[in-house]
């Protein structure tokens, strides 16, 4: 089991003695720009936080399985890493934003259908971002604004096992707090980098609206 720090507190059925080393939000976003498309949203159930994340333009590319099992995630990264160094009809660098987050699609049987690896374009650039070079690196809009629920995971991230188990905390906890969710996308955020000090994932469900609308943002909306 693994102790994940929420905004609101963890609940009773989740908790356990471990000590995970979670490196908080404040100290990877206080005083830089790197997250200034969300904003935290008050919540008092347990065993979740909640955010909103703004309208905006992010800058995609899908995790293939053709890149290896073991490696396909880090493949996607790089591309991504790739265009906002430089690799992209401009030569701009482009500053990074956090998280970096990874799109798990889901059909109506909870079968992955496919992931995709996302980073929001920073302000400066959401009018006129510079294309792609990388034939498989694409923008991608989210027109509204989404509320995300999520929990916080410290280096026990890495393990796919715990990661499952975390969403169905996640999902269990909102349920439990009556609160409605789009289940088909499974939602993975990453602020640090692997391997080096204190980290910080996360788990997400975009928040489906009163009317009953899953707005069709990148965290909600399924891919053909």
């Amino acid at each position: 089991a693994v102790v994940s720090t929420q905004s609101t507190g963890e609940c009773e059925e989740f908790k356990n003695t471990k000590n995970i080393k979670l490196k908080s939000l404040d100290s990877i976003c206080h005083k830089n720009k790197k997250c200034l498309h969300m904003e935290v949203v008050e919540e008092k159930a347990c065993g979740f936080g909640a955010r909103k994340y703004f309208a905006g333009k992010w800058v995609g590319t899908p995790v293939l399985n053709s890149d290896g099992r073991d490696k396909k995630f880090e493949a996607a990264f790089w591309r991504l890493y790739k265009y906002i160094g430089g690799a992209n009809a401009k030569k701009t660098k482009v500053p990074m934003t956090l998280p970096m987050v990874s799109n798990t699609y889901l059909n109506e049987n909870f079968t992955e259908q496919g992931t995709v690896m996302y980073l929001r374009l920073p302000a400066a650039f959401q009018n006129n971002p510079p294309k792609p070079t990388d034939q498989l690196v694409f923008f991608d809009d989210s027109p509204e604004d989404v509320i995300v629920y999520y929990r916080a995971l410290g280096k026990e991230a890495k393990s796919e096992d715990v990661l499952k188990q975390e969403f169905e905390k996640l999902a269990t906890a909102l349920n439990k707090a009556g609160k409605k969710f789009y289940p088909y996308v499974a939602v993975a955020g990453g602020y640090t980098m692997p391997g080096i000090g204190a980290q910080r994932s996360e788990v997400m469900f975009a928040a489906i609206e009163n009317d009953g609308r899953s707005p069709g943002t990148v965290f909600s909306k399924k891919r053909s």
